[in-house]
């Protein structure tokens, strides 16, 4: 304020204003200064006092919105039951418009429980793609350990072969649940019989088109050589040795699925 009064003197003096009374001037700019700061005042509380409506009704606007979803369709029915029986008894009262004011409340439940239904289908659908993109990738992962165990159990699958059977392999090949068992199958692709990967090379390994891609049976080995004519029908199929469940398979394979079912 007093710079004010300094700039105003300094106007008057460069005019040659004379006669000014500069205290009058003064106590004038005091009270438009004091009338201003005290609108200002106003204004600030005007504006927290909106603020705190404001607030309020946004506390009311969730509070509606919760009592909505609490709506009871049971209640709905009962309240409808009453309605149609004022209708019933003073067709012309205002029996009527309650009922209309009943059918929009049913639009609402069925709007929002329609809603509702909407949102959790579209979470079980998300879900259900998350799992079956995990159960690919799991399968995948298992089929991919299986044939590399496979290649290196029993007759070894010759390093230079293994990229490329394992390919053609793994398209042959599936995983199904036994409750929370994963059980690995293979089609085999000679006979299109579905067979457990264990069974299909203790089998494959053992035939005439798969010598070409293992590497040579050790001298010292136990050999196949006469494990045919060792086995017998009665013998249980756990007994057999590779050779043997592989010679049955390719000489009678109804006997081969009995004894290996144990019947």
């Amino acid at each position: 304020m007093e710079q004010l009064l300094a700039k105003l003197k300094a106007i008057f003096d460069a005019h040659s204003i004379t006669d000014v009374d500069m205290e009058a001037i003064k106590e004038d700019v005091v009270k438009l200064t004091t009338a201003v700061e005290q609108e200002k005042v106003k204004l600030i509380n005007k504006n927290k006092e909106l603020l705190g409506e404001l607030k309020n009704q946004k506390e009311k606007v969730k509070t509606l919105e919760l009592e909505q979803q609490k709506i009871d369709p049971i209640e709905y029915n009962r309240l409808k039951e009453e309605e149609e029986q004022r209708i019933a008894d003073d067709p012309t009262g205002d029996g009527k418009k309650a009922k209309i004011d009943l059918e929009s409340y049913k639009q609402k439940l069925e709007q929002r429980h329609n809603a509702e239904k909407l949102k959790l289908e579209a979470d079980l659908k998300a879900k259900d793609d998350i799992l079956v993109g995990r159960d690919v990738l799991i399968n995948n992962m298992l089929i991919d350990a299986e044939l590399e165990k496979q290649f290196v159990t029993g007759r070894k699958v010759m390093d230079e072969h293994r990229v490329m059977l394992k390919g053609y392999f793994k398209n042959q090949s599936f995983v199904e649940l036994d409750g929370d068992v994963r059980d690995i199958y293979i089609k085999d692709p000679e006979t299109g019989d579905d067979m457990q990967i264990t069974d299909f090379f203790d089998s494959w390994k053992s035939s005439n088109g798969a010598k070409s891609y293992l590497e040579a049976e050790n001298s010292s080995g136990s050999g196949a050589s006469g494990s045919k004519k060792s086995f017998t029908k009665q013998k249980p199929f756990a007994e057999m040795t590779v050779s043997e469940r592989g010679d049955l398979f390719r000489s009678n394979k109804e006997e081969y699925y009995r004894a290996k079912n144990g019947k």
